[in-house]
């Protein structure tokens, strides 16, 4: 599973005359190149359901032990009928994949809406909803395995009156909050933040961060941790004249400070210009990465362009340090004032400290009603973005009528080189979610691997120090044909060795048993750069488990 060439394949010559040739051929039918630009791979499809449901408002959390494990939460309703609207979770093992549902949520599951998850630090996930029957509850749950199974927690917040829009986060920073869960949500135009410390059994009295008055009228946003623990709401202050806030707390909830001005907005309309509901909710998040921009903050929003009728993504950023917020700058980069619009823009800093944005575009729309997904990155903490380019493969009808509705955000989710996208389609009906993983590395795939008997099994492959210089090392992983065709994604992938100075390298082990065989993978990397396991450019690639999950590190 290599870039291959003639007859040379990652399959290990000592084996071959033990290996049916059912197993030659697996390897045979790779032959991968390297994208000159990140390259989204081929969309796959979250839900399994049969034609009819709406599936919208997703969110994916990253579990911090194994990264190659995600869980979704996303709202699900028949004939866009608010009133059966549930919540159900699904769950990868392979970054993204591959997907399966492991069920709704437990309780009443009609008129669930507004889902939220996150990782804790040790690896167990939490998820909050709004449970609309009888009354207005916002349900918190826990799981121990992953997604698979869910207890039910104590309410994070039970009121009769008006409260909206909770989400859910934990700190799973090492600061001194480590394991607090907060919950953010509005109500009567003012916005309240729970926490709990003991894993959403108790809940603490709300406290109020959009200082202001009686007569403010806000929209929650994003929460975002930060190394030291500093838990970041961003909102949106709706009075003339409006703008786009933060608001900080550095005691775990307890307090917050005087919220910071962003910048100004015209807040996103929805009727007369579009059927389904949008809003100029700002997403945030912290850079944790440990390098220059450690701490610094990332913010990206829609703001309304009246005389060109039109929709932009404006995107700002907090400098470490620093007290208040870089000026907003457009962040599209389609010709302006085109009346061409960008909704539900979201952002997320890796571990490395890149930040990825991604967004509704309508820029290719001919004027019949048709959207796509696009994304940008800046590998220089904000400061510059490189152009954007679509994550779908194909544009999608945005819904008309009664009823119709999009959500109010899209699903990211970061690792280092690799982010995945999950957003709501509607070419197959009302409403699937898709999932897209898109591969970013600064160093090409390794290319001309072969493998040779010289006695022991050598492989070699073309330097890269040429390119990438004499620091360049490679790392070399390794597992059975036999596995490889039963779990089907690298599942039992080795790390045969780690930091090889160059080509070729001897694999000391002993021959495979009779009857299987030895696949290898090698990349490059130099630090922190490196390059892809696989090929962003074959579908599908399961390899992503890799790349998200290196078994050399």
């Amino acid at each position: 599973m290599h870039p291959a060439g003639g007859r040379t394949m990652g399959l290990s010559e000592r084996s071959r005359r033990h290996v049916p040739l059912a197993f030659v051929l697996v390897l045979l039918a790779a032959n991968f190149l390297a994208p000159a630009a990140p390259v989204p791979t081929p969309p796959v499809r979250v839900n399994d359901d049969a034609s009819g449901p709406r599936q919208v408002e997703p969110m994916v959390a990253i579990d911090p032990l194994d990264p190659a494990h995600l869980v979704l939460v996303a709202e699900e309703s028949e004939n866009r009928d608010d009133t059966t609207t549930r919540v159900r979770v699904y769950v990868s093992d392979d970054g993204g994949q591959t997907w399966r549902t492991t069920g709704l949520l437990p309780g009443d599951n009609l008129r669930q809406a507004n889902p939220s998850v996150s990782y804790c630090g040790d690896g167990v996930v939490y998820a909050a909803i709004q449970d609309i029957n009888p009354t207005l509850i916002f349900q918190t749950y826990r799981s121990v395995d992953g997604g698979v199974t869910w207890e039910r927690r104590t309410p994070a917040q039970q009121s009769p009156s008006a409260i909206d829009n909770p989400l859910l986060i934990c700190d799973a920073s090492d600061g001194p909050f480590r394991g607090r869960l907060y919950v953010r949500y509005g109500s009567a135009g003012k916005i309240y933040a729970v926490h709990s410390t003991d894993g959403a059994a108790t809940w603490s009295d709300p406290v109020r961060l959009d200082a202001g008055g009686d007569n403010t009228s806000n929209f929650p946003g994003e929460m975002a941790i930060g190394p030291d623990s500093s838990l970041w709401v961003g909102f949106v202050k709706n009075l003339t004249p409006q703008e786009i806030r933060t608001a900080v707390s550095n005691d775990g909830g307890l307090t917050f400070e005087a919220p910071l001005r962003v910048g100004p907005v015209d807040v996103v309309p929805t009727t007369p210009f579009v059927d389904f509901r949008r809003t100029s909710r700002p997403s945030l998040d912290a850079d944790r990465s440990g390098g220059t921009f450690h701490g610094g903050l990332h913010l990206v929003y829609g703001t309304w362009l009246d005389a060109t009728s039109e929709t932009d993504v404006q995107r700002s950023r907090r400098l470490p340090g620093v007290q208040g917020w870089v000026p907003p700058v457009r962040l599209n980069d389609d010709p302006p004032g085109n009346g061409r619009d960008q909704d539900f823009p979201s952002v997320r800093v890796d571990p490395l400290g890149t930040v990825r944005a991604i967004w509704m575009d309508r820029r290719n729309d001919p004027g019949t009603g048709l959207a796509e997904i696009f994304a940008a990155s800046s590998h220089d903490a904000g400061g510059s973005f490189e152009p954007s380019f679509p994550v779908s493969a194909e544009p999608f009808p945005i819904p008309t009528g009664p009823g119709s509705f999009l959500g109010d955000h899209l699903g990211l989710a970061t690792w280092a080189h690799v982010f995945l996208v999950v957003w709501p389609d509607r070419n197959r009906d009302d409403g699937d979610l898709l999932a897209a993983a898109v591969r970013d590395f600064p160093f090409e795939e390794v290319s001309d691997l072969r493998v040779n008997r010289v006695p022991q099994t050598e492989l070699s492959w073309t330097s890269q120090d040429p390119v990438h210089g004499a620091a360049t090392v490679y790392d070399v992983v390794s597992g059975s044909l036999l596995d490889l065709l039963l779990d089907g994604g690298f599942v039992s992938a080795t790390c045969a060795a780690e930091d090889v100075d160059d080509s070729p390298w001897v694999d000391p082990r002993a021959d495979p048993s009779a009857g299987d065989g030895t696949w290898y993978l090698v990349r490059s990397q130099q630090g922190s750069d490196a390059g892809s396991h696989g090929s962003s450019t074959a579908p599908p690639d399961l390899r992503l488990r890799l790349d998200v999950a290196p078994v050399c590190h």
